[in-house]
């Protein structure tokens, strides 16, 4: 599938309009405190690994998973790890439809990944609950 403009405005202007119907508001939710088991403090997920970046974090389309979005910001591949604050069950990679990839290596709460320089990659990763 290809489209063709008569210039690059019109091309520039099509590829706004759709980056801004994607666009989503964040939204959050002020609750009041309540009694549970987990720390003060803490980090959900830690990425590790030079010159890469999260640029997604969110529950996938069927709420079986998260979908973790990465870039390689480098000219050269970069092996990431993830580290969640819970155990992880599974993770594989992904296409931008969600649709489980090839398997990815699991250490109890980590996920390893390669990435390819100046990549994207998206994985789905299931935490015990």
């Amino acid at each position: 599938f290809r489209a063709f403009a008569k210039d690059a405005s019109q091309v520039a202007k099509a590829l706004a309009d759709e980056v801004q119907a994607l666009c989503q508001p964040l939204s959050s939710l002020a609750v009041r405190p309540g009694k549970g088991s987990l720390p003060l403090q803490g980090s959900f997920l830690r990425l590790e690994g030079e010159d890469l970046r999260l640029s997604a974090l969110k529950a996938s389309e069927d709420g079986q998973s998260l979908v973790v979005r990465l870039y390689n910001l480098a000219g050269q591949a970069r092996e990431a790890g993830l580290r969640f604050a819970l155990p992880v069950e599974s993770a594989c990679l992904s296409d931008n439809c969600e649709r489980p990839g090839a398997p990815l290596p699991l250490q109890e709460d980590a996920v390893a990944v390669r990435l390819e320089p100046k990549a994207l990659c998206t994985l789905l990763v299931r935490l015990h609950p």
